[in-house]
């Protein structure tokens, strides 16, 4: 388990003593009394992330004798949430509690309220711790929790925490005075380093101003090279002007360039597209060629026949003439015959 400081501060309480304190006037017994106290929450986280316990204490810096502390356990809380009615869980406890108390600063209506019964055995003496909002009807409690007043070995082991505190304080006082001692030495230190670096200084400036002459040389040397410099700078962007026409220029080439093999290709694939076609054509040629010479020579040949059919339509027509005569001739006859 790990045990962590969830708060400790000053708390305005209002205090009552049953049957006296120690530390309240007897007149006081019974009365209600404003009080400046120490509150002080440990949160103790166990194995179970589920579960949590805490501590609450309350103490008068002024008054060792002034010392309650109440250690709640989870099943003591569950107990207690049953009993008060308490709708948060022991987790939240501790952030509501000093959640009360920061609203009590500010709202007077809210306040803090510790009943002392003060007892013969120590250990029956007890503080009932309340978170107290009141109205104008009544007060409400929020949250009642009862811290035992601690005992001798209580305070002795806060008397031994406390010295341990001590202890360390006094250890880090003692580093604290190491560390002094090692500043101001440090200091000397320094302070011989500033002399060495004033004198380090002056012969500086003795050899600046030695160096002014050679300096104002340099700075003519300089105006001269920026010189040169812009005119380098104006030939390398004319340079590079030039270069970025010529990139222009070969881009276009190149395009050009891939315009023309694409021509050229398509110029190819036509001149085989039409060799192929003259070579059909060719053939073609030749084959009509052929056709016609037999054409020619069936041509011919009916030529021949034409000329002997026209010789024997001749022949027949005029055999055809000379019987019509002959027929002719012979009705004649007949009819001077009859005659």
């Amino acid at each position: 388990m790990t045990k962590e400081e969830f708060f400790d501060e000053e708390v305005s309480v209002r205090l009552t003593n049953i049957s006296g304190d120690g530390i309240t006037p007897s007149s006081n017994i019974g009365s209600m009394l404003e009080k400046k106290v120490m509150l002080r929450i440990n949160c103790t986280a166990t194995s179970d992330i589920q579960r949590k316990e805490f501590e609450v204490e309350i103490y008068d810096e002024a008054n060792v004798d002034f010392l309650y502390s109440g250690y709640f356990t989870s099943s003591k809380f569950s107990e207690m949430k049953q009993q008060q009615r308490v709708t948060f869980s022991i987790a939240e406890a501790p952030q509501k509690i000093t959640s009360f108390i920061q609203q009590a600063r500010k709202d007077s209506k809210k306040y803090v309220s510790c009943t002392i019964q003060e007892n013969s055995n120590v250990d029956k003496c007890i503080c009932r711790f309340e978170l107290i909002s009141s109205n104008d009807f009544k007060d409400t409690t929020n949250l009642s929790l009862e811290l035992k007043k601690a005992s001798g070995e209580k305070l002795n082991q806060e008397a031994k925490a406390a010295n341990e505190q001590v202890e360390t304080l006094e250890g880090n006082l003692r580093s604290l005075r190491c560390a002094y001692k090692q500043l101001m030495h440090d200091k000397e230190v320094m302070l011989h380093e500033k002399e060495s670096m004033l004198d380090d200084m002056d012969r500086f400036v003795k050899d600046l101003d030695e160096s002014e002459e050679k300096l104002y040389a340099m700075q003519d040397q300089l105006k001269e090279v920026s010189k040169q410099r812009e005119a380098y700078r104006k030939c390398c962007e004319k340079l590079e002007e030039q270069m970025k026409q010529c990139e222009d220029s070969l881009a276009n080439y190149k395009n050009q360039l891939a315009k023309y093999k694409k021509r050229l290709q398509l110029s190819e694939e036509e001149t085989n597209q039409s060799e192929n076609f003259l070579k059909h054509c060719k053939n073609e040629l030749t084959t009509t060629k052929a056709e016609m010479e037999k054409h020619r020579s069936e041509k011919e040949k009916l030529a021949i026949e034409v000329e002997g059919l026209r010789t024997h339509v001749e022949l027949l027509t005029t055999q055809l003439k000379t019987s019509e005569e002959r027929k002719s001739l012979i009705v004649k006859n007949r009819l001077f015959k009859k005659t």
